[in-house]
């Protein structure tokens, strides 16, 4: 690498726990290490993310798999971060059963990416379909979505982890887990344009080793795991622990960062079946 760092802009949906191996490996300046300067912001939705990853106004998208998986030609997976969706259906106080979601709002993202396919797929195994049976209220990421079930304004969301805790803590019904329906789903990944070489032409590869170092952080030493996800998200230490066992422990993040082929096989079936619904 030069002798000058190399910048690097990343953007994500949202601070969310499943970015832990990009944060913990810029507490231990792997980054810096490599000659890689990163800069991150938050964009706020799954089609936002991508849509700036496509535009050139970041380099690495942490999101979706779907723009990798239908268009392989502009871009490609770098590394897979959740092979084993961490995210329950939480309603809103009032309703306690999916037969209460019928005729019902529920919260989402993206009407074509990430957790609009796991709600289709929950909601299916219990005869709700949609667009017949239930409607998607676009309501932000998951602790926008949080808000909104308190505030009522919709009456179902996917909650990601540690945010399905938090909720079940505080009272509200949740129904059940994604991946009690789709045990693996390539929920979230760290995307790249294949055209995208940076100032020099192994920088992308230079970004995922420095992502490795950051998952060996997270597996041989949780606590430290947890103290980041922590200052990062703004949650108790005590559910960024349990989020760590969830993603260590459960399965939830891919030993080497790398998809399983049945959780992206899993995906590529749901952005067809979405694509289908919206033929």
């Amino acid at each position: 690498m030069a002798s000058t760092p190399v910048t690097v802009q990343v953007g994500m949906v949202a601070p969310a726990v499943m970015n832990v191996p990009l944060w913990a490996a810029q507490d231990a300046g792997e980054f810096e290490r490599r000659g890689l300067l990163v800069q991150s912001r938050i964009i706020g939705s799954t089609e936002g993310t991508t849509d700036a990853l496509l535009a050139g106004g970041i380099d690495v998208a942490f999101g979706t798999a779907d723009p990798a998986l239908t268009d392989p030609d502009r871009v490609r997976i770098l590394a897979g971060l959740v092979d084993r969706p961490p995210l329950s259906l939480v309603c809103r106080l009032g309703l306690t059963s999916f037969a209460d979601l019928r005729g019902k709002s529920v919260g989402t993202t993206s009407l074509r990416e990430g957790t609009v396919q796991l709600v289709r797929a929950m909601l299916g195994e219990h005869d709700l379909h949609y667009p017949g049976d239930y409607s998607f209220i676009l309501a932000g990421a998951h602790p926008q979505r949080w808000q909104a079930l308190q505030d009522a304004t919709i009456d179902a969301a996917m909650q990601l982890m540690p945010f399905d805790f938090i909720a079940e803590d505080a009272g509200y019904p949740v129904l059940g887990r994604a991946e009690d329906v789709v045990p693996e789903f390539a929920f979230s990944s760290a995307c790249v344009r294949v055209d995208w070489t940076g100032d020099g032409a192994d920088v992308a590869e230079t970004f995922r080793d420095a992502l490795l170092a950051g998952e060996q952080i997270v597996r041989t030493d949780r606590e430290r795991a947890a103290a980041i996800i922590a200052e990062h998200t703004h949650i108790s230490l005590d559910y960024a622990r349990r989020s760590v066992h969830r993603l260590v422990d459960d399965g939830v993040m891919p030993v080497g960062l790398v998809h399983s082929d049945a959780a992206l096989n899993r995906t590529r079936q749901a952005i067809a079946d979405g694509a289908a619904i919206a033929a």
